[in-house]
């Protein structure tokens, strides 16, 4: 009887060890696939680098057998009939033989073109999209394949943060340019700016270059304050990068520049309610990683609550006199200067840690000794009687 309960327990711990190494094998073989990222704009721009490497971090952490294939569609520098012609012919040339599990892509421009030739392209593959402005449903009603995270540029929130650090603000000067960027926010900065009626002028200025936005910012006074919300061309015309447009203009500022985009910190604006790139590219990216480890699109919700906070810069708060501002609670600063204290932290309390240890045998050995004494003493003494 005994040698059977124990061939039982042995057959029984084989049969879970097999489970569990079938349990630890099944990941690997579920999160393998082939996935295609499709860009709106262009390799240089910092937006999309973001949102690459937020996907391919998390693509990459979780499984090496994910193949990854990234196409970028250069819409920010050409965008007309013409130039969605071409990618439409040179998708059908390029994609003709191939298949992927599912597509992710990036702001508005990508999203519609899947809209209306995804199914041509890629037949009923799933898409998640990423960084897409003024998201709702009806979007991609119709759809069933699509999901994603939108981007919901925080217009009240940075607004609400000019209010906070500058109490005395008259006027918020609004820099657009025409590009799609601005095209697709401007209407939901005019909505969301509304309910600030009152309390201070917001002023549009649109179809604005490099030259012109610099000339202008330079005639601002002290109780005014300036949003960028896009990308700007230089004086020939060239589209220039987010930090080069946001440098530029800011440096020409006696006022305060604010923005909303992480790209933008660092490169001159006292800071705002900031959209990461790299963290809309996380998301879309592990919405992905459960489509291909099998859940169905529809099990997969939508998300549409931007993960957006509020960033500031210690130096641009110091150069523009609002570094003792107070600022919306839960704010964070970068740039702040460190103390030697602050550097060295983990070096002094592991130096302290060591030193406390080792006085601490010190004491030990010590008290041993002077106890051995004694008793060697008493010892004697007890002889000698």
């Amino acid at each position: 009887m005994r040698r059977v309960k124990s061939c039982i327990r042995i057959h029984l711990l084989g049969a879970g060890a097999f489970v569990l190494m079938l349990c630890m094998c099944l990941p690997a073989f579920a999160l393998s696939g082939s996935v295609l990222i499709l860009h709106s704009y262009h390799p240089g721009l910092t937006w999309d680098q973001s949102i690459q490497q937020g996907i391919q971090t998390v693509l990459g952490a979780a499984s090496e057998e994910i193949s990854i294939q990234t196409e970028y569609m250069d819409t920010k520098r050409k965008s007309d009939p013409v130039q969605y012609a071409d990618l439409l012919q040179n998708y059908r040339h390029k994609f003709a033989q191939r298949h992927f599990d599912v597509v992710i892509c990036s702001d508005n421009n990508a999203l519609n073109f899947l809209l209306d030739h995804g199914d041509e392209l890629f037949g009923n593959t799933p898409v998640v999209f990423c960084g897409v402005n003024n998201f709702t449903p009806d979007l991609i009603a119709g759809h069933e394949q699509f999901t994603g995270v939108a981007e919901a540029v925080a217009f009240g929130g940075t607004i609400e943060a000019v209010l906070t650090l500058q109490s005395d603000i008259r006027r918020i000067f609004v820099y657009g340019a025409p590009t799609s960027t601005w095209q697709q926010n401007k209407e939901m900065f005019l909505r969301e700016s509304a309910a600030f009626g009152g309390r201070v002028e917001f002023v549009v200025v649109d179809e604005l270059d490099i030259p012109k936005a610099k000339q202008h910012i330079a005639s601002l006074g002290k109780d005014d304050a300036v949003l960028l919300t896009s990308v700007y061309r230089d004086a020939q015309g060239e589209l220039t990068s987010f930090e080069e447009s946001t440098r530029e203009i800011s440096q020409a500022a006696k006022v305060p520049v604010y923005g909303f985009w992480d790209f933008q910190l660092g490169s001159g604006i006292v800071g705002g309610k900031i959209i990461s790139g790299e963290a809309q590219g996380e998301t879309a990216a592990q919405m992905a990683l459960r489509i291909l480890s099998g859940t169905p699109v529809s099990e997969v919700p939508i998300v549409t609550e931007s993960p957006n906070r509020y960033y500031f810069d210690h130096v641009n708060l110091a150069r523009v006199g609002l570094l003792n501002a107070p600022r919306p609670e839960g704010s964070l600063v970068i740039n702040e200067p460190t103390s030697w204290y602050r550097e060295n932290k983990t070096l002094i309390w592991t130096a302290l840690s060591v030193f406390t240890f080792l006085m601490l045998i010190i004491v030990f050995l010590v008290v041993n000794i002077l106890q051995r004494r004694r008793a060697q003493a008493m010892l004697r003494e007890s002889e000698e009687g």
